[in-house]
């Protein structure tokens, strides 16, 4: 799906195109860490109990569950 009108597209991959490399790498070095805590905060609202170990299983599917099986 995409709603992002031809004029918008272009406006964005020209601002994307003034960022430099590394600026780039740390803007999806900080969206990665945002959807990382937002996953963590989902996760302990529905247990708040939930185990280190458990946590970061719980990331783990979220993140490759298209990918790859539990056992790999």
């Amino acid at each position: 799906m995409n709603d992002t009108t031809p004029d918008v597209e272009a406006t964005l991959a020209d601002l994307f195109s003034r960022v430099s490399p590394g600026d780039r790498v740390r803007m999806a070095c900080d969206m990665f860490d945002l959807a990382r805590a937002l996953m963590i905060a989902d996760i302990k609202s529905q247990d708040p109990r939930v185990t280190g170990t458990q946590l970061r299983a719980l990331i783990f599917e979220r993140l490759y569950s298209g990918e790859r099986s539990v056992e790999e």
